[in-house]
């Protein structure tokens, strides 16, 4: 980015874990950023981090008219009940915004490593790692995202590149929730996957980094998929020792097999990441500590996190 020139972002669901670490994440490199929420609950939220708030949502989009210049659009939303109502919403929006641009802007959206599907366990011989020309074999709460990807790719309003971030925790927030919460109030901590099952975390800063440096490229990011994962893949029972490790090794570990495991699908999906080509093309690399190695700080301030959203 030109430092001699503001440029503008645009985070649509910037109140929740991921959006309001891109919206900030942004807003430190620079970026004049708006913060798109439905509820005012979290505008002072949003204020306080110097990202203006907007109050709308997807389909009433009369807030729209007031924009001014966007450069970048970032989706951190998600659908919350019928999945085709949501992308054609998100579609027509990010279309309504763009078309009001006297140049076209660049659409960021979030798809996640669901696509990829499950590659395997570490004990188990298919296991192998996806990078970002593996063909997809997505969970089946993730196929629309591929779908949608085409067709944002096919629009000629606006650039559209594609982030597939791994299993992000941090600033008090994270998949790891569930069993860090098992921790605090039980002495076993139970698993429905199997042990050799990989999570593959990377830092909700380290994510935004990766934001920064796609929105930077402009036009130049159509196209783009890039993945963003840490240095290293974790397994649960590394995840799980750890955590007990750091409560005094009081707590049994107990893996269970459910009767239903399509309940439990998105804690027993395995994927291993491959996210070289970001570190090669745009020089990203993550800064924060992996979840085990940085367990400390993590549990602390997911604490501090839950006292102070009681």
């Amino acid at each position: 980015m030109d430092n001699n020139q503001v440029k503008t972002a645009i985070v649509l669901g910037a109140n929740g874990f991921v959006g309001f670490g891109l919206a900030m994440g942004l807003s430190r490199a620079g970026y004049k950023v708006y913060g798109v929420i439905r509820q005012e609950t979290y505008a002072q939220q949003l204020a306080q981090q110097e990202i203006l708030p907007i109050i709308g949502d997807f389909e009433e989009t009369s807030w729209t008219e007031k924009l001014g210049p966007i450069d970048v659009i970032v989706n951190a939303s998600q659908s919350k009940k019928d999945v085709d109502i949501w992308v054609e919403n998100l579609l027509n929006l990010v279309t309504k915004i763009a078309k009001k641009q006297t140049r076209k802007p660049l659409f960021i959206f979030t798809s996640g490593i669901y696509v990829y599907g499950d590659t395997g366990r570490t004990n188990e011989p298919d296991f192998h790692s996806v990078d970002e020309e593996t063909p997809y074999n997505p969970l089946p709460s993730a196929a629309f995202r591929i779908k949608t990807v085409e067709r944002l790719l096919a629009s000629e309003d606006f650039y559209t590149s594609v982030v597939l971030p791994g299993m992000i925790y941090g600033r008090g927030q994270s998949y790891y929730g569930i069993y860090i919460k098992q921790a605090e109030t039980s002495d076993k901590i139970v698993a429905h996957t199997p042990p050799e099952t990989v999570w593959h975390g990377v830092h909700i800063d380290d994510v935004a980094d990766a934001y920064v440096r796609i929105a930077n490229l402009g036009e130049k990011a159509h196209g783009k998929k890039y993945n963003v994962a840490g240095d290293k893949y974790e397994t649960i029972d590394e995840i799980l020792r750890a955590l007990v490790k750091h409560f005094g090794n009081r707590h049994e570990i107990v893996y269970v097999d459910p009767e239903n495991k399509e309940a439990y699908l998105g804690l027993r999906v395995s994927i291993w990441v491959n996210s070289d080509k970001i570190r090669r093309e745009l020089g990203w690399a993550p800064k924060k500590a992996s979840f085990t190695d940085g367990v400390e700080e993590y549990v602390s301030a997911w604490r501090a996190y839950q006292t102070q959203n009681k």
